[in-house]
C-alpha cells in the first residue's frame, strides 16, 4: 500500500491511503557466480578382488653337476702303478683292519705302497670299550716293530691308520710277523671291504 497527499489552500497536508499496485514482471535471470572451491577427498572405496593367477613359467636349465661326494676308499690301478687301496678325498684318511686269528701274537709289521714317504700307525682297539691303544709308527715300505698284539678271545683286533691323501698314495698290502718267533705269519692284500674312511681327527 502507498500514501498520497493532498495540499489545501491554507497550506495543511492531508494525507490519503491508496491501494498497492500490481506486481511487475520479474526480472531477466542474473549472471551465473563463480565456481565454488573443490570440496575435500572422499574416503578410499574397498580393494578390488584378487586377480587371477599368472601362468607357471618355463622350467629352467639342468644345473652343473655338483663334486663327487665323501664315499669308501677304492680298489683301482691309476695306469702308473699297480693295483691297491687309494683314497677318493684329499680330506680322507684310510683305515685298514686286516684279519688276526684268535691267540695270535704280531710283533711287526711291514706295509707296501706307491709312496714311501706315507706314514701309518698300528693300534690294538678293544670290541668291548672301542679304546686303542697305539702300537708303534712308521712309513710305508720299512719293517715296523711295534709292542706285541695279541689276538685275546676276539675282544681286541689290529688297526691301521694311514695318512694317506691323495690318489698316488696308493696302498698295495703288507706282511704281519709272529710275536713268538718273528716270522712271517701271514701277508694280505686289501680290498674296500677291509678298508674304512675317517674324516674325523
Amino acid at each position: 500500500m502507498t500514501s498520497t497527499g493532498v495540499v489545501f489552500g491554507d497550506g495543511s497536508l492531508q494525507l490519503t491511503a491508496s491501494l498497492a499496485g500490481p506486481t511487475g514482471p520479474a526480472g531477466p535471470t542474473g549472471f551465473t557466480g563463480l565456481q565454488g572451491a573443490t570440496g575435500a577427498i572422499g574416503p578410499q572405496g574397498p580393494a578390488g578382488a584378487d586377480g587371477a593367477d599368472g601362468a607357471t613359467g618355463a622350467t629352467g636349465a639342468t644345473g652343473a653337476q655338483g663334486p663327487e661326494g665323501l664315499g669308501n676308499a677304492r680298489y683301482a690301478d691309476d695306469g702308473t702303478t699297480g693295483w691297491g687301496i687309494e683314497p677318493i678325498d684329499t680330506t680322507q684318511d684310510l683305515i685298514a683292519i686286516p684279519p688276526v686269528f684268535n691267540e695270535t701274537s704280531i710283533r711287526s709289521v711291514l706295509v707296501y705302497g706307491e709312496d714311501p714317504t706315507v706314514t701309518y700307525s698300528v693300534y690294538s682297539v678293544s670290541l668291548v670299550t672301542g679304546v686303542s691303544t697305539l702300537l708303534g709308527s712308521g712309513t710305508v715300505g720299512t719293517l715296523l716293530d711295534i709292542t706285541d698284539f695279541q689276538a685275546d678271545n676276539q675282544v681286541n683286533y689290529l688297526l691301521f691308520r694311514f695318512a694317506a691323501s691323495a690318489t698316488t698314495h696308493t696302498i698295495y698290502g703288507g706282511n704281519l710277523y709272529r710275536g713268538d718267533t718273528g716270522v712271517l705269519l701271514s701277508n694280505f692284500g686289501l680290498h674296500p671291504s677291509h678298508f674304512l674312511v675317517n674324516n674325523d681327527e
